[in-house]
């Protein structure tokens, strides 16, 4: 694209220079003319006049009629020359007119060609600034592109080790799968979590018991499972939840602190975190849930006597 403009420039000033020729070719022309006519003038009227004065003088030394015949026959003679020349002058003068207007035919076509370039010039740089406005959009285009591809990369670096945590605890997992997949609710299955008073049963409006404790009281985990929450959740505080297999979940809420963490695998009776996060009927209490198929159950008949 630089190449056409720069061709197109160098022809506009090819073409400037030769219209600047033609001007002054046609204004050269034109002096030539005027001389020619004013020369042409001079020497009719110089011609003239020795014509006159010789057949003035002609006149005063011949009297006679036969010298009078003379003078005229000289006298049209000059005329007849001086007819000749003036045609001659004449074609001449048509002919430089002829060839002024062939440099003016020829400059008025340089002028076409003149605009013609200025107007493929126009195109080209107009091109050319289309091509510069997509170039930005393209590099624009490019470095969001860049952006997004360091975000996925980013994300994809989480993701991939999101799924080395997750198959280290699926393998741990399946290491202590065994004992969790024997867990079944049975009456008696269960390890009381606290002992202590059942400040609210199950019911419709409780999905667990409220068992009344003392701060900084053990609390323990129910069965084996695998811990799978462990962090304060809204309306429970501190609470911990463990998968013991076969769709069956106990939690354990408004703990004082937690003792386990997540993806932790730990056995019937361990210590799962202490008492002492309030609870209800302003209260130390815990709330200890089951759930079996993602129903709520009450817990109670399946703890041991």
């Amino acid at each position: 694209m630089h190449v056409k403009i720069e061709n197109a420039r160098i022809d506009l000033i090819r073409m400037n220079r030769k219209l600047d020729f033609f001007n002054n070719k046609i204004s050269s022309e034109k002096l030539l003319l005027e001389s020619d006519r004013n020369q042409l003038e001079k020497t009719r009227f110089a011609y003239l006049s020795d014509a006159l004065k010789g057949y003035l003088i002609e006149l005063d030394q011949a009297p006679s009629p036969l010298f009078y015949k003379i003078a005229l026959l000289s006298l049209s003679s000059r005329q007849n020359t001086l007819s000749k020349r003036i045609a001659i002058e004449k074609s001449n003068e048509i002919r430089s007119i002829n060839e002024l207007s062939s440099w003016r035919m020829k400059k008025k076509r340089l002028l076409a060609d003149r605009q013609k370039t200025i107007k493929k010039e126009a195109r080209e740089r107009s091109k050319m600034n289309s091509m510069r406005n997509e170039l930005k959009h393209l590099l624009v285009m490019e470095k969001r592109l860049k952006k997004d591809d360091t975000r996925i990369e980013r994300k994809k670096r989480h993701l991939l080790h999101l799924i080395q945590h997750l198959e280290a605890i699926s393998s741990h997992y399946r290491t202590h799968f065994h004992a969790i997949k024997r867990l079944h609710l049975l009456p008696g299955s269960l390890k009381w979590p606290v002992r202590g008073e059942i400040v609210e049963g199950f019911g419709h409006f409780h999905d667990g018991v409220d068992i009344r404790v003392h701060p900084g009281e053990v609390i323990h985990s129910s069965g084996d499972g695998q811990v799978i929450f462990a962090r304060h959740y809204t309306g429970y505080g501190q609470m911990v939840i463990l998968d013991h297999g076969n769709h069956i979940y106990s939690l354990y809420g408004h703990l004082g602190r937690i003792a386990v963490k997540k993806g932790e695998n730990i056995s019937k009776g361990a210590v799962i975190g202490y008492a002492g996060g309030g609870g209800s009927h302003g209260k130390d209490t815990l709330f200890f849930g089951l759930t079996h198929g993602g129903n709520p159950v009450n817990p109670v008949p399946y703890l041991s006597r």
